[in-house]
């Protein structure tokens, strides 16, 4: 898909801005128009990504601006595609305040519901959608987290493949990743991504065997093996973390001194 049809399929979807408050450059970033790229076809290169923590920031007014000096990065909730009969993109409507010189992941949530229908036209409107914002100013990394069901994994391939295709080879692409996928399904071992993050946490019954070394769930995907995801209301006691690109979730507003303690310490 061309970035010329890309575009018009963006423009006959809905668009907003992020609101912005103050003069940082970065609170930008969710606003502006896409940065001209080169679509480039390219296998992902699958680079390790380097060590460091990355406080997820979900549906919520968050300020973040106590991550000062570039140690820690944010992976924002950029956009959440709904997929049922239609499309639906709703954009980022709350506010995001960020430090100058913070690493930005941009993460777009896919979620299907019923009367959702596999085709050619939807695959294009989701990759298109995606790109959006994984092309805005100051993007290096989009992120697509989709818990896809076994009978929706051709869709999710090829919507990846058509991303993989439009990124520059600089722009990483990372996905999240139930355990299993990483465990002991290796349907995303093929996936174009650079990294695939395994999500130990809202885990379900399994929790307790997961968290305490249940050999089934032992990771074996190479590409889940740079990182991993954890919150701040479960436990991580036991999740291997040396080494790791650590995601962590919060469900409510991060406070600044959450952001400056975990930005050390790496764990809940």
């Amino acid at each position: 898909m061309t970035l010329k049809a890309r575009a018009a399929i963006l423009a006959a979807g809905p668009h907003m801005s992020l609101p912005v408050a103050g003069k940082l450059a970065v609170l930008l970033i969710a606003g502006l128009a896409l940065a001209p790229t080169s679509a480039t076809n390219h296998a992902a290169a699958k680079q390790p990504i380097p060590a460091q923590i990355t406080f997820w920031a979900w549906d919520e007014p968050e300020d973040m601006r106590a991550l000062t000096g570039g140690r820690a990065g944010v992976a924002y909730l950029a956009a959440t595609i709904t997929l049922d009969g239609a499309i639906h993109v709703s954009p980022r409507l709350q506010p995001l305040a960020l430090a100058s010189g913070t690493p930005v992941v941009a993460v777009v949530r896919v979620e299907t519901r019923p009367g959702f229908h596999d085709a050619p036209e939807i695959r294009d409107r989701v990759a298109a959608a995606i790109l959006d914002a994984a092309n805005r100013p100051g993007i290096h990394t989009v992120q697509v987290d989709f818990d896809a069901a076994r009978s929706e994994r051709e869709f999710y391939t090829a919507v990846l493949k058509q991303i993989r295709a439009a990124l520059p080879s600089t722009t990483t692409l990372s996905i999240t990743a139930l355990l299993s996928w990483c465990a002991h399904d290796d349907w995303i071992h093929a996936l174009p991504v650079d990294e695939a993050v395994p999500m130990y946490f809202r885990l379900g019954r399994e929790a307790h065997n997961i968290l305490n070394g249940d050999s089934a769930y032992v990771i074996r995907e190479p590409l889940c093996e740079s990182s991993v995801g954890i919150a701040t209301d479960e436990p991580s006691r036991n999740v291997p973390l040396e080494g790791k690109h650590v995601y962590i979730f919060n469900p409510r507003p991060w406070t600044a001194r959450q952001l400056q303690l975990l930005s050390r310490s790496g764990r809940p």
